[in-house]
């Protein structure tokens, strides 16, 4: 009986993680996919992995998959970041040069 009782909720449990990824999205994603990303009008094309590394971080969480389907869209279907691209242009630079470091000193 306990063993049926575990049985049930692990049915539970995943058919709740399943209408979470049909409603928000999907967190096993490709992280090689390259990304373009409308940032203040400005496209910016990064793959999901360098956004992704810094875990914990709010960039982790937006482009981890998790919520892919409530981010907000151009209408291109680009995810949309109201933001100075400048400034989101110097953090994906800083976060390529952590993930692929110079072979020079």
């Amino acid at each position: 009986q306990q063993l049926q009782s575990i049985a049930r909720t692990f049915i539970e449990v995943d058919t709740g993680k399943k209408q979470c990824l049909g409603k928000y999205g999907e967190s096993s994603l490709d992280q090689t996919t390259l990304l373009k990303i409308n940032v203040g009008g400005r496209i910016i094309t990064t793959t999901r992995s360098i956004l992704t590394q810094q875990k914990g971080s709010m960039l982790e969480a937006m482009f981890s998959g998790r919520w892919e389907k409530r981010l907000q869209r151009d209408i291109l279907g680009r995810i949309f970041l109201d933001m100075n691209p400048d400034c989101f242009q110097v953090i994906i630079d800083y976060l390529a040069k952590m993930k692929y470091p110079s072979e020079r000193g």
